[in-house]
């Protein structure tokens, strides 16, 4: 398993681990290590080697403008996964005062 991004996938990493998974993750420069989780600072080139030697990676890093920076920067460390997941949440998508939104309509 591959999380990407403390902050959002902590406690999902944290828990795989003691479920007897190997999960690797990212962590920001100067950020603390997260228990039983082997760390990669983001950025760094060690990260797609790592995602290439993971079965399965959980995305949790939002789009930032101008696209999602995880395709962007490792699509060929994605490919040939038995799964690939994205962790979100509504706040990509602005206020909307009610509306319904879709995919198309993130920001």
């Amino acid at each position: 398993v591959y999380i990407k991004n403390k902050k959002g996938g902590e406690e999902v990493a944290v828990q795989a681990s003691r479920e007897g998974w190997r999960v690797t993750g990212t962590i920001r420069k100067g950020e603390e290590k997260m228990k039983g989780v082997k760390c990669v600072e983001y950025g760094m080139n060690d990260v797609g080697k790592e995602m290439e030697r993971c079965s399965h990676v959980l995305v949790t890093i939002p789009p930032v403008k101008g696209g999602d920076i995880v395709l962007k920067n490792y699509v060929k460390s994605l490919r040939g996964k038995k799964w690939v997941g994205y962790a979100s949440s509504a706040s990509v998508y602005g206020q909307t005062d009610g509306r319904l939104v879709s995919e198309t309509d993130a920001k």
